[in-house]
């Protein structure tokens, strides 16, 4: 069975060989990679990728790029898709580590507003209006 990440971020605290580390615990890490993860959601839910790329507001060619795994987004776009996938929370911080893109993070303001946007299973124009009406930028 796999460690959680706070079990193995205890192991690595203890460990006085990174290598060691490293080779003990290969099968731990994460070993998908965000197109992956998003394929996964789009055959799981049984979504349309371009009705998924249109609801995310990417282009046609950016977001099949990154679907195929040609681009990788920054964190915004990484939202986006969240939005377009219709992620929840766990799944849309999951999505953001596997795009080394940051979690978002509850102390800081707009993070919030995302956050409280994806709870309320809003969709991306409706969080982008909080965004402006709250002062924030607004993920495109």
């Amino acid at each position: 069975m796999r460690k959680s990440t706070q079990e193995l971020l205890e192991v690595l605290k203890r460990s006085p060989s990174l290598k060691n580390f490293l080779i003990e615990n290969e099968d731990d890490f994460a070993d998908i990679t965000l197109s992956e993860f998003i394929n996964s959601f789009l055959s799981q839910k049984q979504l349309n990728k371009s009705e998924v790329i249109q609801s995310s507001n990417l282009t046609q060619v950016y977001g099949y790029k990154i679907l195929s795994g040609e681009r990788i987004p920054q964190r915004d776009k990484v939202l986006c898709l969240a939005f377009g996938l219709k992620l929840n929370l766990d799944e849309t911080q999951r999505m953001l580590k596997i795009a080394a893109a940051g979690a978002l993070y509850p102390k800081v303001r707009r993070d919030s507003i995302i956050m409280f946007a994806i709870k309320e299973h809003t969709d991306l124009f409706t969080c982008n209006e909080m965004l402006y009406e709250l002062g924030e930028d607004i993920l495109e």
